[in-house]
């Protein structure tokens, strides 16, 4: 993935995006801006993509900066070009999209922990949404844990 072209990766997060169940408004955003983002890379000579790229875009073409500072930026803007720097590194979109609908699971070592914290937050009346987010970020995190070892205080994790 991280060798395709710039239109190749917008197809291939397009597609994931839509697999993934991106509401509609998303979807024509992200259609929208990355338009644009072709049409920059062609003024810029480049038909690559990096994070860093995709930055200097949303600064050039939508004054980035100063929109944030008057409180009038469009966050959208920054989750599709995440999105398109996730879909790169890794083949999957989920981080940017937290959906109700999605069942999120925990490794088996972890899964106990999990979903006390979970269920702590919702009876200190966390809202719903922000313990999605916890879960989908729970979930990545156990996750790096179950695939690699790792050392904390002379102990290793796996």
């Amino acid at each position: 993935m991280e060798n395709s072209t710039l239109q190749q990766l917008i197809n291939q997060t397009e597609e994931a995006l839509l697999q993934a169940g991106a509401s509609n408004y998303y979807q024509n955003v992200f259609k929208t801006l990355t338009k644009q983002l072709l049409l920059y890379a062609e003024e810029h000579d480049t038909d690559s993509f990096s994070m860093d790229f995709g930055l200097q875009f949303l600064e050039d073409h939508y004054s980035m900066s100063s929109k944030i500072k008057q409180k009038k930026w469009c966050a959208t803007y920054s989750r599709c070009i995440n999105a398109l720097a996730e879909y790169q590194r890794s083949g999957n979109v989920t981080l940017y999209l937290v959906m109700d609908k999605r069942a999120y699971t925990f490794p088996e070592g972890f899964k106990n922990s999990a979903e006390a914290y979970i269920s702590h937050r919702e009876k200190i009346g966390i809202i719903k949404k922000s313990n999605k987010i916890s879960s989908l970020y729970l979930e990545r995190f156990f996750c790096l844990f179950k695939e690699e070892k790792y050392f904390f205080s002379g102990y290793v994790v796996s």
